[in-house]
């Protein structure tokens, strides 16, 4: 299977596709992308209905959630995964258990970021590269759309966050690989998403530097210190640009200041 949760919820199957239309209504919809985004941990009956109806659940909640984990085994058998482990009810918790090799975006783009942070740890530029440019393209559209909720807003920011990380490995790994044009793009995007911090801004100042855009670098300062003066308060680290490298490789940089 092929699970995505970002945007329309949609699964594929080898014998056909389930759009989000067909997931029994929208608790159907989240009943099934909460126990996917949990990872086949157990979870428990009471956050499954707040996740569902929020603080204020139905007063026949349990039952309600018995009849869609029922309708969910029979949407699936109606495609061939019939296994009765895989969507499970013991101790007072519900638990989605999907099959080997079933793919699912989010937890594909969690596991592509950690790959690329490590491999950038480890100077693999083409590796983090590949993983970074792949976790940051899955994340681009938003996480259930159209709808809202404590546990879907949480989600999103978790989902923005990783997206942010994604996006300034594959600055700084571009920038190494002497990619300037490339860690610039990366650099612009990570600002887009994420204007108030500071190390979005001195990756595009590195990029611009290492592209021999001084003068570009220099703006992006002003505009940095602007932004952070008019929202924070605050100011710039002064920190001193790497050098740029005159071979294809840039030096690896040093420390980063804390985000802001």
């Amino acid at each position: 299977m092929r699970i995505s949760l970002i945007g329309r919820v949609r699964v594929e199957f080898d014998d056909g596709v389930l759009d989000e239309t067909q997931l029994l209504g929208r608790q159907g919809r989240l009943f099934f992308a909460y126990l996917v985004a949990e990872n086949a941990r157990p979870v428990p009956r009471d956050e499954l209905a707040e996740a569902l109806w929020g603080e204020t659940p139905p007063a026949t909640w349990e039952k309600a959630l018995t009849v869609l984990a029922s309708k969910l085994r029979r949407v699936l058998a109606h495609h061939g995964v019939t296994d009765p482990s895989l969507l499970t009810a013991a101790f007072g918790c519900y638990r989605l258990e999907l099959p080997d090799g079933t793919w699912v975006d989010v937890l594909e783009a969690t596991s592509a970021a950690d790959i690329a942070e490590s491999a950038l740890g480890k100077d693999d530029l083409d590796r983090a590269r590949e993983r970074a440019s792949l976790a940051s393209s899955l994340l681009q559209r938003p996480f259930l759309p159209g709808e809202d909720g404590t546990w879907v807003e949480a989600k999103r920011r978790e989902l923005s966050d990783l997206r942010e990380r994604a996006l300034a490995i594959l600055a700084d790994a571009n920038l190494r690989a002497g990619d300037a044009p490339a860690a610039v793009s990366a650099a612009e995007q990570l600002i887009s998403l994420a204007p108030l911090r500071e190390s979005g801004y001195r990756l595009l100042m590195e990029a611009q530097a290492a592209a021999g855009n001084r003068a570009e670098a220099l703006a992006v300062y002003e505009r940095c210190r602007q932004l952070l003066a008019h929202d924070l308060g605050a100011y710039p680290h002064r920190r001193p640009m790497r050098p740029i490298a005159r071979s294809s490789r840039c030096r690896s940089p040093s420390p980063r200041p804390p985000r802001r």
